[in-house]
C-alpha cells in the first residue's frame, strides 16, 4: 500500500478570549483520519486533536505560548506528517504585580507591573471612573503615566497586555482616589460686631471629607473645620483685612486652595473691646447734627454715643482714669504711655464723625476741659454733657453761662 500523500494548506486561527485554536488543512491522497499537533518550549504538554475531516479544535491553551502545529495524516497501514512548518502565539498572559502611586493634588497616576509572558507589542493602562469616563495611556514598557485625572473621583486601573491579533486578560483592578475638587462660592459673613465671629461657607466639593477655613492677616491666622459647608472663626482681629480660603481633605489629601475672599471686621468691634460703653462707628448724616443719633445704631445694639468721660476718658487712659461718683473721669494730665489708645481713640471716632470735625471735637474738648481746671459740680456738668457737631458741649456752654450770669446778678443785687 501507498503512503498517504502530505496535508497541505494549513492554517490556524486563534479565539483569544478562549485562547481556542481552530486547525484547518487540505487532506492529502491515501489520509484517511488526521491528528493535528500543538507544541510548544515552553508548554511540556502536547495539545492535538483527531479528526475524520479537513479541521479540528484545540481549546484552553495556555497563555504567551509560541506553538508549532503539525497536522499528521494516516492512511490504512501508513502515516505522513505535514511538512509546511505554521506556527501560533496564545494571547498575552495577564500582567501581574500592577502598582499605582498618585501624588496628592496631580492629575496623573504612575502604573507600573510586571511583564506578560508571550507575544507583546504593547501594554494598555486603562482608568474608569464611577461615571464610566475612560482614559487610556499605551506603551512598550512596563510603567507609565496616564494623565487627566479629574478631581475629587474614584478610578478603577488596570493594564493589558496586547499582541498583534489579541487583546490579552485585564489585570487586577487597582483603586485610586484623587484630591477634592477646590471648594467655590466661599463667602464670608460677620455674625457678631461685638466679638468679631466670622461665619465662612461655601459648595460642596466632590471627593471631600472634611474642609478647613483659614482667615489669614498680617497679624495672624485663624482656621476653623467642619465636615459639612460652612463653620465660624471666632474673633478675627480688628481693623484687619484678613483673606479667606477654604481647602476640601481626603485621605489625608488636600484641593487646591479656594479662590480667596476678604473680610475686615468693622472699627466696632474695636470700641467694644476698650470702650466701657461702646458705640457704632456710623453717626447719623442727616438733618439732625448731634453726634449721639447714629445711622444704623439699632442694629448693633448701640442706642446713643457715650457721654464724654466714659468714651474718652477710659480711652485716654483707661489704666488710671479717677473714679468719680462711680464713674471714670476725663484725667487733668495726660497719661505718659498712651500714644498707641489715643490714636485708636481719634481714630474710632474719624470713622464714627466727619473726618476732621471729630478729631477736632474730641481734641478740643479734652484741651478746653484740662485749661478750664474746673472743679465740682461744674465739672461733672460738662464731663456729662454729650457733644455736637455744631457747639463743643451742645447747649451746655451756654447753660452753663446762664447760670453764672443768674448768679452773678443776684450777687449784685445783694
Amino acid at each position: 500500500m501507498a503512503t498517504p500523500c502530505h496535508n497541505t494548506g494549513i492554517q490556524a486561527s486563534l479565539d483569544c478570549r478562549s485562547n481556542s485554536a481552530l486547525i484547518s488543512w487540505t487532506p492529502g491522497n491515501g489520509s484517511l483520519s488526521f491528528n493535528a499537533t500543538l507544541q510548544s518550549l515552553q508548554d511540556p504538554q502536547k495539545h492535538n486533536c483527531f479528526t475524520n475531516g479537513s479541521s479540528c479544535n484545540i481549546g484552553s491553551l495556555p497563555c504567551g505560548q509560541h506553538y508549532n502545529i503539525c497536522v499528521t495524516g494516516y492512511g490504512q497501514t501508513c502515516s505522513t506528517s505535514s511538512k509546511a512548518l505554521v506556527t501560533l502565539d496564545t494571547a498575552p498572559c495577564v500582567p501581574t504585580q500592577v502598582n499605582v502611586s498618585l501624588s496628592c493634588g496631580s492629575d496623573t497616576a504612575s502604573v507600573s507591573w510586571a511583564a506578560s509572558s508571550g507575544l507583546v507589542s504593547y501594554y494598555t493602562v486603562t482608568a474608569v471612573d464611577d461615571n464610566g469616563r475612560t482614559l487610556t495611556s499605551n506603551s512598550n514598557r512596563t510603567s507609565c503615566d496616564i494623565s487627566g485625572l479629574s478631581c475629587g473621583q474614584a478610578y478603577n486601573v488596570s493594564v493589558t497586555a496586547m499582541s498583534v491579533d489579541c487583546t490579552g486578560q485585564r489585570s487586577e483592578v487597582r483603586r485610586i482616589s484623587t484630591a477634592p475638587c477646590a471648594p467655590q462660592s466661599v463667602v464670608s459673613q460677620l455674625l457678631d460686631c461685638r466679638t468679631g465671629d466670622v461665619q465662612i461657607s461655601w459648595q460642596s466639593s466632590k471627593g471631600a471629607q472634611i474642609y478647613y477655613a483659614q482667615a489669614k492677616s498680617t497679624v495672624k491666622t485663624l482656621v476653623c473645620n467642619s465636615t459639612s459647608t460652612s463653620c465660624i472663626i471666632p474673633a478675627i482681629c480688628c481693623g484687619q483685612t484678613h483673606n479667606i480660603t477654604v481647602v476640601a481633605v481626603a485621605n489625608s489629601c488636600s484641593s487646591n486652595t479656594s479662590v480667596a475672599s476678604q473680610v475686615t471686621a468693622e472699627v466696632h468691634e474695636e470700641l467694644t473691646r476698650s470702650w466701657m460703653s461702646p458705640f457704632t462707628a456710623r453717626n447719623w448724616l442727616g438733618s439732625s447734627s448731634s453726634l449721639t443719633i447714629m445711622d444704623g445704631g439699632a442694629t448693633k445694639v448701640y442706642m446713643e454715643i457715650t457721654l464724654v468721660d466714659q468714651s474718652v476718658a477710659i480711652q485716654l487712659c483707661p489704666g488710671t482714669a479717677s473714679i468719680w461718683q462711680g464713674k471714670r473721669s476725663l484725667p487733668s494730665r495726660a497719661c505718659k504711655h498712651l500714644s498707641v489708645l489715643t490714636s485708636s481713640a481719634y481714630v474710632a471716632c474719624v470713622e464714627a464723625a466727619s473726618i476732621i470735625q471729630a478729631m477736632a471735637l474730641l481734641q478740643e474738648c479734652h484741651l478746653w476741659l484740662c485749661l478750664a481746671n474746673m472743679k465740682g459740680v461744674d465739672n461733672v456738668q460738662f464731663l456729662n454733657a454729650p457733644m455736637s457737631q455744631t457747639v463743643l458741649f451742645g447747649n451746655t456752654v451756654e447753660s452753663f453761662a446762664q447760670q453764672f450770669s443768674d448768679a452773678q446778678k443776684q450777687t449784685e443785687v445783694i
